[in-house]
């Protein structure tokens, strides 16, 4: 998502916002915490703190339940804009993406191999 925030700012703020949105009603088949109350609205950051959200725990969980919508047609045409934008974005700058993506499974793998010392 850093790569997503840096390349294209606008694309991040409409995936968080929908993320936002949806929340309430996609929260309930994953086990979070995030509290809606505690994220902004996508329009009050401004683009040099889209990137904080990442690391604040309520917004990265929003973002994350958010995926699934991001990814459904959101009209009768059946159009993924929001996907197919996205999809695009990490083809066009994979070697980021790659860095961004090894990272992110990096911390979660962490904590598993600290769990079996």
């Amino acid at each position: 998502m850093g790569l997503l925030v840096d390349r294209a700012p606008a694309l991040f703020r409409e995936i968080y916002a929908v993320s936002r949105e949806s929340y309430r009603g996609t929260r309930a088949s994953y086990q979070v915490s995030a509290r809606l109350e505690q994220t902004p609205a996508a329009g009050r950051v401004p683009d040099a703190e889209l990137a904080q959200l990442l690391s604040r725990t309520d917004s990265r969980q929003v973002l994350h339940v958010g995926y699934g919508v991001v990814r459904t047609p959101h009209n009768e045409q059946g159009t993924t804009r929001l996907a197919d934008s996205l999809r695009s974005l990490m083809s066009s700058e994979a070697p980021g993406y790659a860095l961004d993506l090894e990272e992110h499974v990096g911390r979660h793998l962490q904590a598993f191999s600290e769990t079996a010392r």
